[in-house]
């Protein structure tokens, strides 16, 4: 096995949800190169050290330039894999590589051609997306490697100035992500800043990440805002939105007491560090996409719906059943709307879920 692809679209984190697989691809074939084809989730595999290149396809692509990339890849890999169940990951693979495996949407009548093609496991709504995309190994006959893969940083990267501060500082701190890719994820303002305040009442400074995307970066800014200097007593609050890459991220939460986050990429991150996380999750299905936690091991999934709190290894995740969550059925919310379920995770419950971890410690996850 000399070139092998990975397809896995959309997001970003489709894409580090990929990575396990990614590594158990490289721990059976070191020899091999490995490419991968993401759409949203370059910034999380940039610098990913089982791979070689990272090719970037936007959604729907003109006719001409898919044609051009078709034509690029035929038959350069001796094996293809998709993590996506997209006609065009098919049609990649079939391009691409003889040899072929991928995931199906659905065992009905519409995916024949895809099983005519690849050898397939099915996407049962049932099974983590994580141990769904180790079963491609398992039809590989390869060692599954369980553990999310963080990038590292760039050959002489700078490190922001804020970072530089909080390090400095040796001030113990929690690490919190406010900003959602959706406002039906998103965690009213006020919300946060209690938090924050009471953070800084238990002693801890806060480290607020976030991307580099203006709105975002304003968002962040305009709650942190409370804390500006000399207009309130806390032990530091820190703005580092747009100034970390995901590699950075990654060191500055293996310091962290604790993370708080949003159903985000960084929320997996931090799960994969081994730090105490709290998860708020609103309508997206936590069997499918919870964090995966540090050290776990586990076919299916290790969540379970319908529980507005449960606690795996080092992840705490915080639900409120309501008529838009996955707790109840598919979200009914149109794009832009707030979600009324994660406005019903208040935050003394999250707080309080944050000093169980610190004095309760979860168990390393054990295999199974």
């Amino acid at each position: 096995m000399r070139r092998i692809l990975v397809i896995a679209t959309p997001g970003i984190g489709d894409a580090l949800l990929a990575t396990p697989l990614v590594r158990s691809l490289k721990l059976a074939f070191p020899r091999a190169t490995i490419d991968m084809i993401v759409r949203d989730g370059r910034a999380i595999v940039d610098c990913n050290p089982d791979l070689s290149r990272v090719l970037v396809r936007r959604r729907r692509p003109p006719f001409w330039d898919d044609l051009k990339f078709m034509a690029r890849v035929a038959r350069r890999y001796d094996l293809a894999v998709s993590t996506s169940t997209t006609d065009r990951a098919f049609i990649y693979m079939l391009v691409a590589a003889s040899r072929r495996v991928g995931v199906v949407a659905s065992l009905t009548p519409k995916s024949w051609w895809k099983r005519k093609i690849a050898r397939c496991v099915w996407a049962d709504p049932d099974v983590h997306t994580l141990s769904r995309n180790l079963e491609l190994a398992g039809l590989l006959n390869i060692e599954r490697h369980w553990g999310l893969v963080i990038p590292g940083n760039p050959p002489n990267a700078e490190t922001g100035s804020e970072i530089q501060r909080l390090e400095s500082s040796n001030l113990p701190y929690a690490v919190i992500h406010m900003k959602p890719a959706s406002a039906a994820r998103e965690w009213p303002s006020g919300y946060w800043q209690s938090v924050i305040e009471s953070l800084g009442q238990r002693g801890l400074a806060v480290a607020a990440t976030g991307g580099g995307d203006s709105a975002e970066r304003a968002y962040v800014a305009e709650i942190l805002s409370r804390w500006a200097p000399g207009r309130k007593n806390h032990p530091g609050v820190f703005d580092l939105a747009g100034q970390l890459s995901f590699g950075d991220i990654a060191r500055l939460l293996q310091r962290a007491t604790v993370y708080i986050g949003i159903d985000t990429s960084t929320t997996h991150v931090a799960a994969s560090t081994g730090v105490p996380t709290i998860a708020l999750f609103g309508p997206t299905d936590v069997v499918r996409w919870g964090p995966w936690p540090r050290g776990l091991e586990q076919t299916g999934s290790p969540y379970r719906r319908n529980e507005a709190s449960q606690t795996v290894g080092n992840v705490t995740v915080l639900q409120e059943p309501c008529a838009c969550s996955a707790l109840r059925r598919p979200c009914q919310l149109a794009p832009g709307m707030p979600g009324s379920c994660m406005h019903g995770i208040l935050p003394d419950r999250v707080l309080a879920a944050m000093d169980d971890a610190l004095r309760h410690p979860g168990p390393s996850a054990q295999a199974h």
